[in-house]
């Protein structure tokens, strides 16, 4: 990562920390310019490891992966280096409220990366 990726990262852990708390989720949006659909991601401190930071992908259908990290600013580094530049405050709560969450529907980049994930074991 360049100084100034870092600088701008630094910049945004330091916003949201400031304007929502430093223990709030910090959850970044990307839509696709083309259909409109949307994918999101929300950096939690990580339930897998004791003092890591977890970055956890999500979209309208429900959780479709995640990745652990050994601090905040890589998790969000993380999450704009795969193109989440959006802060979207509350977007897993929304998302959560939309039927399709519940739905037994699979879309097709969460059953890709349920069949990455499995092939891996």
């Amino acid at each position: 990562m360049s100084v100034l990726e870092f600088t701008v990262v630094k910049a945004v852990v330091h916003w949201h920390d400031r304007r929502h708390g430093a223990d709030t989720p910090i959850e970044f949006l990307k839509k696709s310019q083309y259909s409109g659909a949307w994918q999101a991601v929300i950096i939690v401190p990580s339930a897998k490891r004791v003092g890591w930071w977890q970055l956890s992908f999500f979209d309208d259908h429900g959780f479709y992966g995640d990745s652990q990290h050994p601090s905040k600013l890589d998790a969000v580094e993380e999450a704009m280096s795969e193109k989440y530049f959006i802060l979207s405050h509350g977007q897993l709560e929304r998302a959560m409220k939309n039927p399709l969450w519940h739905a037994d529907v699979i879309p097709p980049h969460t059953a890709r990366a349920s069949k990455i994930h499995t092939q891996a074991l």
